[in-house]
């Protein structure tokens, strides 16, 4: 039996749920930076990142440009849920 195949077949609705939470939250702000989406999730950026990279993967978010981030003044993407365009 496969260890790793079991753990990721047993988080898979946990992946899904929070997916969709943060696919309604980038939709209820009107799209914004993984910073945004964290900060109205009121979650850690490292939880938001992932599922922001499998959201646009699968096509369900765009890039839909760049605003700089006023902490690190870099350009941070901003994300918008595709339906939403």
């Amino acid at each position: 039996m496969n260890t790793q195949l079991n753990a990721w077949d047993a988080i898979q609705p946990t992946i899904h749920k929070k997916r969709n939470t943060v696919l309604n939250a980038i939709k209820e702000i009107n799209g914004g930076t993984l910073n945004d989406i964290a900060h109205y999730l009121d979650w850690p950026i490292n939880r938001v990142s992932g599922r922001v990279t499998e959201l646009h993967r699968k096509g369900k978010i765009i890039n839909d440009g760049t605003k700089i981030n006023p902490e690190s003044g870099k350009p941070n993407k901003i994300w918008r849920a595709k339906d939403a365009i």
